[in-house]
């Protein structure tokens, strides 16, 4: 083996478990970004795709239909995380749900990787509390206990537990990071932060205009 000394000092145990955590967190969220913005790219593509078939026929040459399927697939290896945003709710003309919470991930992704998750100028700008507000959405399962609701927490179900009915209901998170304050989350946080990028990216396809359902309108019409 070769071994390559750097004169570096080695990090004690507890900085390097930081490190180690910072990194994953900053992993994670790349990911996050990453998979939604798959998910934008081909929701774009679709919606521009959709319009343009909307149009009578004999409107555009072969040539020209095909030019502006390759001008579709130049945008959008150009579009920023919030242009997708922008220009699909335009397309669907309606908001897109959980655009808040995903523009604020976006956001706190932006912060770890630049910024190494220390909130700094740019990461509150365009923020009028002058913080930056990490949003997100979980879910929350209670059962009843002596003919009371109640959440079950990770030391009721640890060893096992017998539930009497289930309720979930979702619940607003919010976290704030002033400037100068480290980006940090516990695993139920993660999770929530987890579950609100599934949901928003599961949430887009029930969106989608769909030629044949509109046919059928038509027909029975």
């Amino acid at each position: 083996p070769i071994t390559i000394t750097n004169n570096k000092p080695k990090p004690a145990i507890n900085e390097q478990k930081q490190l180690t955590l910072q990194w994953t967190l900053t992993k994670a969220f790349e990911e996050f970004i990453n998979g939604l913005t798959k998910s934008f790219k081909e929701t774009y593509k679709y919606l521009k795709i959709y319009t343009l078939c909307q149009e009578p026929k004999c409107t555009r040459t072969r040539e020209k239909f095909e030019n502006e399927l390759q001008k579709i697939e130049i945008d959008i290896e150009k579009f920023h995380f919030p242009d997708f945003i922008e220009k699909i709710e335009k397309l669907l003309n309606q908001a897109l749900p959980l655009r808040e919470e995903i523009l604020s991930i976006n956001q706190a992704r932006n912060c770890l990787i630049h910024r190494n998750g220390t909130v700094g100028e740019k990461d509150i700008k365009n923020s009028s509390t002058g913080d930056l507000r990490l949003k997100w959405k979980s879910l929350k399962f209670l059962t009843k206990i002596n003919e009371q609701l109640t959440e079950i927490t990770y030391d009721m179900r640890k060893d096992g537990m017998t539930a009497y009915g289930l309720t979930i209901q979702t619940i607003k998170n919010e976290k704030i990071f002033k400037p100068r304050d480290n980006i940090s989350l516990n695993i139920n946080e993660f999770n929530g932060i987890a579950y609100t990028c599934a949901a928003f990216a599961n949430g887009l396809f029930p969106l989608m205009p769909r030629p044949t359902e509109e046919k059928k309108a038509v027909v029975s019409s």
